[in-house]
């Protein structure tokens, strides 16, 4: 359960597409690795910070994906939700799952785009905590609650599969108008 302090944080809103090749988890992701500044060899998965409200998130997203690696994807399919509780803010990412994709990665002058084994992305020591996420996206529905430190360092990852919303839509669907309005 999230504390207290953790509700008072601001709420940013991301979206996360997973490129996935050569079949589903035990195939090779498309992920980044920073070569300046101060994230330099960290590893993390392309996609969108949402700092106002754009229409459709999920299609920026392919967009950015695009302009970041080269690579353009179709079809993705929605995986769940995850919330990264940062000492700052909370991250309230929504998470797709692409494998159908085409074009060419691309060369750029603060990272690297590649193919990389989900393994071998998952044991890299310097990540960040959206790589987390690649462990738990053979769940059907993925709910999943990341608490970080200053230092992208792991103080709790917590499975989440039922929440008070989907209590009340699921379990009790008399108070389905309380959501909804009708």
């Amino acid at each position: 359960m999230r504390d207290i302090k953790s509700l008072k944080k601001p709420n940013r809103k991301a979206v996360l597409i997973f490129v996935l090749k050569d079949g589903f988890i035990s195939s090779k992701v498309l992920a980044i690795k920073y070569t300046t500044g101060e994230d330099k060899d960290f590893y993390d998965i392309p996609g969108r910070l949402i700092d106002d409200q754009i229409a459709n998130s999920v299609k920026t997203a392919e967009w950015d994906i695009y302009e970041e690696t080269g690579i353009m994807i179709e079809d993705p399919i929605y995986k769940g939700n995850v919330i990264i509780d940062q000492p700052k803010e909370n991250l309230d990412i929504d998470v797709y799952v692409s494998t159908k994709y085409e074009g060419k990665i691309k060369k750029y002058d603060d990272h690297i785009a590649q193919w990389i084994s989900c393994e071998k992305l998952l044991f890299s020591e310097k990540t960040y905590p959206t790589i987390e996420i690649l462990r738990h996206l053979a769940n059907d529905q993925l709910r999943l609650y990341i608490k970080i430190d200053e230092n992208n360092k792991f103080l709790e990852i917590k499975e989440k599969w039922f929440t008070k919303s989907f209590f009340y839509f699921i379990i009790c669907p008399h108070r389905r108008k309380w959501f909804y309005g009708n």
